[in-house]
Parts: structure tokens; sequence; C-alpha cells
């Protein structure tokens, strides 16, 4: 019965991943055209960012379990790194995915233009997923909507994370491992968005002088 519910799960999870790779691939290869003409889809560089900013993020989401669970901190970043490759690997594209959608169907893929200051919110936060070609903004824009972007992904790590770590830590209470997952991703979401608001100043710094 184990082994019948592991192989379903691992289809599961197989079935996703096959998805959402599918759906990156054909974002970074489709030959489209410039940036110019259709935006930006922040994808191209959110997952870029998150894959590379992993290490920092698992060392520091180690700790903190290694802190509170007293197990060694070697078999604590094993598990944990495992977790979060999976929700960048899995979660960001997919978040991004539907937060797509979400942009589109709501009217989000239209130009309202930057002429007042709610359409210009309007323009990195509802539609920061997918960024209208207001390229003479792009060094500001790109940085808040990245910005933006970390809140479903937030949620969306958490809620990965949560799940394959309350597996991996099965002495452990599940109230227990969701509470540090919650703890060590606000940790780490709020090194991303340090990242984010010193690229915007430095973006504002650099293009008003």
């Amino acid at each position: 019965m184990k082994a019948c519910e592991t192989r379903m799960r691992f289809s599961f999870v197989h079935k996703i991943m096959t998805f959402v790779i599918v759906v990156v691939a054909f974002a970074l290869l489709n030959p489209a055209p410039t940036f110019a003409n259709i935006g930006l889809p922040m994808i191209f560089l959110t997952f870029p960012f998150m894959l590379v900013a992993l290490v920092p993020v698992i060392f520091l989401e180690a700790a903190v379990f290694e802190r509170q669970l007293h197990v060694g901190y070697r078999q604590v970043a094993g598990r944990v790194a495992i977790a979060n490759a999976i929700s960048t690997v899995v979660g960001i594209p997919l978040t991004w995915f539907l937060t797509v959608v979400l942009q589109m169907i709501t009217g989000g893929g239209s130009a309202y233009g930057l002429s007042t200051w709610w359409t210009t919110l309007l323009a990195v936060t509802w539609q920061s997923p997918w960024l209208l070609p207001y390229t003479d903004e792009f060094y500001w824009m790109v940085p808040t909507a990245a910005l933006v972007g970390l809140i479903p992904a937030f949620f969306a790590s958490v809620f990965i994370e949560g799940h394959i770590l309350k597996r991996s830590f099965k002495t452990t209470d599940a109230a227990t491992i969701w509470k540090l997952t919650w703890r060590a991703n606000r940790l780490s979401y709020l090194l991303l968005a340090g990242v984010s608001v010193a690229v915007i100043w430095l973006a504002q710094s650099v293009m008003t002088k």
C-alpha cells in the first residue's frame, strides 16, 4: 500500500514538474518579438534570480530549523535544500503562470498608461507578472514588479516546503514544522525583498543623475 501511494505521489509530482518545465521552456526558447513590442514576462528575470538565490536561502533556512530542532546541520540542510529546490523549480514558474492568467482574464493585458499615480501603481502590481512595454521606465518597473512578485511566491514556497518538510521530519509534530517554515521563509523573503529594494534605489540613483 505504501509503495503504491509513493508511486502515485511521484507520478503526480512528475506530471506537475513536466508541465512547469514545458511552460518555462516555451517562454524562454520561443522566438517571440522583442520586449519593446510584447512587454516583459517577469519569469525571464525572476526564475534565474531565484535559482541563484537558492544557496543563501538554503543556508539561512537550514539555520532556522537546526537551531529549533537541535538536529545536525548537514541533515537539516539536505532536507531544506530538497524542499527549496522543489518549491523553486515548481512553485515559482507555476505561481507566475497563474498570476499571468489572472492578470490577462481581468483585463491586465491592456495598456492604461503611466499618466496618473494609480495607473502607474497598477502597472507594477496588477500587471507585474507580465510588464507592458513601457520600456523607458523598465529601470525601476522591473525591480518593483519583482518585489511585488515575491508576495505570491512567498505563500507558494511556504505551502510547498511545509508539506515536504513535515514528511521529512516525521518525529516532529506538523504544527512545529509549519511554524518553522513560516519563520524561515519570512527571513529568506525579507532578504530577497531587501535585494529588490536596493536595486530600485540604485536604479533610481543612476537614472535620475
